[in-house]
């Protein structure tokens, strides 16, 4: 099928590389898909959640769950192997089980058939299964101990025993895989310890190096020892393990060193001898015996030189998680925790490996959203400390994230456009901050999305932004003022120069997205102005329809801080006193369209309404302290101001309308599960979500405060866990959805 299946917190993601997007997200995990593969046309998961679930495809292509095995794992699933029909699976209690795939004409079925332990405080992290013969099978099992153990056995006995643990490692076991080569199997094993180790099994008592026997190489191998123990240099081992009752023997091959962090994932060419690997490190290593000599050597290595420990933010992409041979071979792709994938493909007529563009992505809860005025692009805010701009590729009308413009040190909170150019956020802290569009970006945008600014509104931006070592705040670069030396000044002046410069010549020279070397390095914006005034953690903000005023809330437990604070926009200074009202958290505030009024909601379970009086100030004109039984988390304006909606935990949303001077409810809605959140596009659509994921569609007709369902979206393409944020795009009929399940979801009418 071409499909590459991975976790996505709850959901399994099914993505179709060539055609560079997401085909479907599959529910039905309890907790964190922690584990996939494809057995056939057969989909494999393992969870955090205990359970193993198989799903297939239907006439239409969408995959359906058809067994959970749920009373076997007690645990976290860790890993998953397969071969052929075999497929062996293990857990955080130290259990590793093999099953059978039984396919007959009524049923796919999955079986067990043994249950195994290797000892206590041993927990299987990687598992690696292939066959023999005579249709005998060897397992590999490795984890949270230094040695590698080795199982053989069949099914039709259900009885398999531990044969070799192949020691030579320093660390923990990361990743296993097994490769035929000739008559001959190749183990290869990456650990902890920054080497990969390969172990070859040969049928007989024969050694494969010349026509010298296992006894000549354990004789060897005690002389090695002999060798160690004299001069107290570690050398490496030529032990000979006998496996399968000694019709196959085992001897060490070769040490791979390349490496400066932890192995995560090796995997061998699909057809030839080549082994990849992905690394903390940041790399992909291609391993191959050098044609003359037989030494195993790096032949390519791709990714970025990296510090250990290095942040996002400095340009590490925080290390790769796996290695995944694609197109036969032609292609290979990883993912690290920026949440982006990454593929290179190999151009035959140089033998040169040509990064792709691909697909990205939050790696924790989506928590704000915020479109642009004229619905040019799509700002997103994430627990994983970032805020990303999404736009389209004018090419192909395809979505992509363009720009990274904050890579942050707390987690994400909040969001809000102002401008085309600028955007205030707020994470996990006191400060909001205020954010201007560089240069660079601005041509970027202009090349790739088809989106203009003004050339006198151009010469204005910032040239570029960095995040200093241990900062936080994404600083300008530019032209140092320092009192220096002219020789000294000359020079500092054109090493900045040569910065900024290059990254705003390498952004505008773009003409596709661009890919994660560029968005983790040189995409940031510069920050333009910092906002104190609260004394917790931010939890909302908004900004008026004429751009002047943004208002802004934080957490809270008591009425001193349940305060609205107001910023005018033009310096970006405070105004004073507080609006106050409530006594718990702020969780949504809006203004409304007409800019006449403010609303806010919060834990305390009540609503409060402000509006401008003759002065322009806002005073409270309306409230209802039990506008809900439970939390209101969001509240959103009717297009005319003349009404709005709350959104509640109590699994209701409440329309309010003006009669006279006062805010009466009208009409209310339940649901099956708490409200979470909700909005209403500029010709009366309202779009529902709930804590459960689903959404609903209603239609608000004129002059009507009485919603008509229009559908609930197909639970298929809906998001798992609690819709965070629901935003229409502006003079369009898109909407986007912000969930807890990592993803960034936008629909079309």
């Amino acid at each position: 099928m071409g499909l590459v299946a991975f976790g996505s917190s709850r959901l399994i993601a099914l993505w179709d590389h060539k055609a560079g997007r997401v085909l479907a997200t599959i529910k039905g995990h309890e907790s964190t898909v922690t584990a996939v593969r494809f057995i056939g046309d057969v989909l494999i998961s393992g969870s955090a959640d205990s359970t193993l679930r198989l799903w297939s495809p239907d006439s239409d292509g969408r995959f359906n769950c058809f067994q959970i095995v749920s009373d076997v794992h007690k645990k976290t699933i860790t890993s998953l192997a397969v071969f052929g029909d075999i497929v062996v699976s293990g857990s955080a209690e130290g259990v590793f089980c093999i099953w059978s795939l039984i396919r007959n004409e009524s049923q796919v079925k999955l079986e067990l058939v043994e249950e195994k332990t290797i000892g206590p405080r041993f927990y299987p992290i990687s598992l690696a299964v292939h066959g023999l013969e005579e249709n005998r099978i060897v397992i590999a099992v490795g984890g949270t101990s230094n040695d590698t153990y080795l199982f053989t056995g069949d099914i039709k006995s259900q009885s398999f025993t531990l044969d070799a643990k192949l020691s030579g490692h320093e660390n923990w076991i990361r990743s296993l895989s097994f490769k035929r080569h000739e008559d001959d199997i190749l183990l290869a094993s990456a650990s902890q310890d920054n080497y990969i180790r390969l172990w070859r099994i040969h049928k007989g008592g024969i050694n494969t190096i010349g026509n010298r026997t296992a006894s000549d190489v354990e004789k060897d191998d005690e002389a090695l020892n002999e060798l160690a123990d004299t001069t107290g240099i570690n050398l490496l081992s030529n032990k000979v393990y006998h496996i399968d009752n000694d019709k196959y023997t085992l001897t060490f091959e070769a040490l791979l060193m390349g490496h400066d962090d932890w192995i995560y994932e090796v995997s061998w060419h699909p057809s030839k001898l080549e082994l990849l690997s992905a690394s903390s490190d940041s790399t992909l290593m291609f391993w191959s015996p050098d044609a003359s000599s037989g030494i195993w050597i790096c032949s390519t290595r791709l990714g970025d030189v990296s510090i250990k420990g290095a942040s996002t933010a400095t340009g590490a992409s925080g290390g790769f998680w796996n290695a995944l041979w694609l197109d036969d071979g032609y292609s290979v792709a990883t993912i690290g925790r920026t949440g982006s994938w990454r593929i290179w493909s190999l151009e035959c007529t140089n033998n040169n490996w040509v990064s792709q563009i691909s697909i990205s992505g939050h790696v924790r809860a989506v928590t704000d959203i915020s479109w642009e005025d004229s619905g040019a692009y799509l700002l997103s805010t994430s627990l994983d400390q970032t805020t990303r701009l999404h736009s389209t590729w004018k090419k192909d009308a395809s979505w992509h994230e363009i720009s990274r413009p904050q890579i942050h040190g707390y987690d994400m909170m909040a969001v809000k456009s102002f401008s085309r150019e600028v955007f205030v956020s707020a994470g996990d802290e006191k400060t909001l901050r205020v954010f201007e569009q560089p240069k660079g970006i601005a041509e970027l945008m202009e090349n790739v999305c088809g989106i203009y600014t003004s050339s006198s509104q151009k010469e204005n931006l910032p040239e570029s932004a960095t995040v200093p070592v241990l900062g936080l705040s994404n600083k300008e670069e530019e032209t140092k003022s320092v009192e220096t030396p002219d020789s000294e000044r000359s020079e500092s002046m054109n090493d900045d120069e040569n910065i900024h410069g290059t990254i705003r010549s390498t952004l505008s020279a773009l003409t596709e997205p661009p890919k994660e070397d560029h968005l983790q390095r040189q995409t940031l914006w510069p920050e333009l102005e910092k906002l104190y005034g609260h004394g917790y953690e931010i939890s909302s903000i908004d900004i008026s329809e004429d751009k002047t005023l943004l208002a802004t809330s934080c957490r809270a437990n008591n009425e001193t801080h349940a305060v609205i604070r107001l910023y005018e926009t033009k310096k970006w200074l405070q105004l004073k006193s507080p609006l106050s009202l409530h006594n718990l958290t702020i969780t949504r505030l809006r203004f409304s369209p007409n800019g006449k009024y403010l609303l806010s909601v919060s834990r305390d379970r009540q609503w409060g309404l402000w509006a401008k009086n003759e002065s322009e100030q806002f005073e409270l004109v309306a409230s209802n302290s039990k506008g809900h039984t439970r939390i209101i988390w969001d509240c959103a304006w009717l297009p005319d101001s003349s009404g709005f909606i709350t959104a509640s935990r109590d699994k209701s949303i409440k329309i309010w309308k003006i009669n006279g001077d006062e805010w009466n409810e009208h009409n209310q809605i339940k649901f099956d599960a708490p409200v979470t959140a909700i909005d209403i596009s500029a010709n009366g659509i309202l779009v529902v979500g709930l804590e459960s994921g689903a959404l609903f569609i209603y239609e608000l007709a004129i002059n009507s405060f009485d919603p008509q369902l229009v559908e609930q979206i197909d639970e298929y393409i809906t998001p798992s866990l609690r819709v965070t944020r629901i935003s229409w795009r502006p003079q369009g009929k898109q909407f986007a959805v912000a969930s807890e399940d990592f993803i960034l979801r936008l629909y079309s009418l």
